[in-house]
């Protein structure tokens, strides 16, 4: 994974395993495609009528997604559940 949304959770390089399936409950890091762009890692929470997906950062602000729009444009490829990661000693 690249970037830092996620950071002190996932670091720059590591590698997630995911656990391929539509839904996922609230609290759960998930990877989301958003009107078909490549898949970002977040944290999913599902309201009566808006998705909100958060950030590890604080500096990363929420995105909201309305539920009208999550139905139409959005789609969890799946629950993120194994964490690699390589560590160096340089």
């Amino acid at each position: 994974m690249t970037g830092f949304s996620m950071f002190r959770k996932l670091l720059d390089g590591d590698v997630v395993f995911v656990r391929k399936r539509p839904v996922a409950r609230n609290g759960q890091m998930v990877v989301v495609r958003i009107n078909g762009q490549k898949g970002i890692i977040k944290y999913f929470h599902k309201g009566s009528d808006m998705v909100i997906l958060t950030s590890e950062n604080p500096e990363y602000k929420p995105i909201r997604i309305d539920k009208d729009r999550w139905d139409s444009e959005c789609a969890i490829i799946g629950v993120v559940n194994v964490l690699k990661r390589e560590f160096s000693d340089s």
